[in-house]
């Protein structure tokens, strides 16, 4: 009688074991659900949820329209909709690693060569522009993996473009005039043009609008991208009218155009990388060379150099290694963003020397800089780990020597580098972690000193 009672009170016991378990696991699924990103459009501002569904209704009702004014599809309007669809996938899958490196980067946020293909559907084949968008869309999100959202919002935006650009060249006649050229309206007519304003124009507005309503305070160049974005955009709804105007026996000219669009995608990075240092993020010796010397002729040589040398950085590298350096370096770099003017030239110079053109700027006002540059890496500490493996360190006795030099209309920008070479190495002989101001002839007289140990 005994193990009967003892056999239903394990079973007892075991039922709400698995109840139990059951509602934690319920509560954990609900928690999932609830944090789930296809949520996220709730948790926004209400008048950005409201701009999001007006954005995705309007983006169906001009389908609809679309549909209701455009003719039957011939086989030759489905094959050109199917090239065009087989480039737009070759685009985005060729060109998906510098896609997801802008992405990660935070680059170009306005902009996706791929639109060279969807834009040009717009023109050729207008019924059928929204098959190559969904074709180029779900490739895209297969390797984007952005928030249901978010993607859903991008897509109905570029659809809203997409039929807007296509309802523009029908009322022009533009897929008549592009596949019989001889015929309709001559070809300076103002409606192709008018198609390309549309698609770049209708894209940034309703991008425009979201931004405006989900962030806080936003710079014009987050509504409308900056220069960078806009010159890519242009380029890329250019390319696509060239798609669109090739007659039917050039189209195979299509693949080129692929090539060439790939090359843009890549373009960014390869002159990032000729151009920045990639240990400190700061232009190279080569790139502040030319940029330092724009600038410089630019304020016709009322502008101050500074040449900025690490202290015992050998000893660094042969005491730490390499790495450690490296971190070093990257630390030194991040200090000259953050004390100089959006307008400065900062840059590395070469192993364990920086160099800074700040243009227009007095003697005074180079020696403050100068100084609080120099402070700033002396009151630094820098943690790292040894090259050859072991705890991680802090180096906290950084110092640099700074030399300053002040340009005028009568010296170029060669003489002020080596007038501020010479007064860094004073710097140093000097007893280091000091500012030196350089002798310069003509304009600037003595030799002002600032030290601090």
């Amino acid at each position: 009688m005994q193990r009967d009672e003892g056999t239903q009170a394990g079973s007892s016991v075991g039922h709400e074991g698995s109840a139990g378990y059951a509602l934690a696991h319920t509560r954990s699924w609900l928690e999932k659900v609830r944090d789930w990103e296809l949520w996220a459009l709730w948790r926004a501002r209400p008048a950005a949820v409201l701009y999001i569904l007006a954005v995705e209704a309007l983006a169906v009702a001009l389908l609809v329209l679309l549909w209701r004014t455009t003719g039957p599809v011939t086989a030759q309007q489905g094959l050109v909709a199917a090239v065009l669809g087989v480039c737009a996938v070759l685009h985005t899958w060729l060109g998906r690693r510098e896609e997801e490196r802008r992405r990660a980067a935070q680059v170009n946020r306005h902009v996706d060569l791929v639109e060279i293909w969807w834009v040009s559907a717009a023109m050729l084949v207008p019924s059928l522009a929204i098959a190559v968008i969904v074709v180029l869309r779900l490739q895209r999100y297969l390797i984007a993996r952005r928030p249901p959202m978010r993607f859903l919002f991008s897509t109905a935006s570029i659809s809203v473009a997409a039929s807007l650009t296509s309802l523009t060249a029908q009322l022009g006649g533009v897929p008549e005039v592009l596949a019989s050229p001889s015929s309709g309206f001559p070809w300076w007519s103002l409606s192709v043009p008018l198609c390309a304003l549309v698609a770049i124009g209708s894209q940034q507005l309703t991008v425009a609008g979201v931004v405006a309503l989900t962030e806080t305070g936003p710079r014009l160049k987050d509504l409308f991208g900056n220069a960078a974005d806009n010159s890519a955009e242009v380029v890329a709804v250019s390319m696509a009218l060239v798609v669109a105007a090739l007659p039917t026996g050039a189209r195979p000219l299509w693949a080129a155009i692929l090539a060439v669009g790939l090359l843009l995608e890549r373009l960014p990075r390869l002159q990032a990388e000729a151009s920045t240092d990639p240990v400190t993020g700061l232009v190279n010796k080569r790139a502040w060379q030319e940029d330092a010397a724009r600038v410089y002729a630019r304020t016709g040589g009322h502008s101050a150099l500074l040449m900025i040398d690490l202290d015992r950085f050998k000893r660094i590298n042969d005491t730490y290694g390499h790495v450690t350096g490296d971190d070093v370096l990257r630390a030194v770099g991040a200090l000259l963003k953050e004390h100089t003017r959006p307008g400065d030239v900062p840059g590395r110079w070469g192993g364990e020397e920086f160099t800074v053109l700040l243009p227009e700027t007095s003697q005074r006002e180079a020696l403050e800089v100068a100084e609080r540059l120099r402070s700033a890496v002396a009151g630094h500490s820098v943690p790292s780990s040894r090259s050859r493996g072991g705890s991680i360190i802090v180096l906290d006795d950084l110092s640099v020597s700074i030399g300053v030099a002040v340009g005028n209309t009568e010296l170029g920008l060669g003489d002020v580098l080596h007038s501020a070479d010479d007064a860094m190495l004073g710097a140093k002989e000097a007893g280091r972690n000091r500012v030196k101001v350089a002798l310069m002839t003509r304009s600037v007289a003595g030799v002002g000193e600032s030290s601090e140990s």
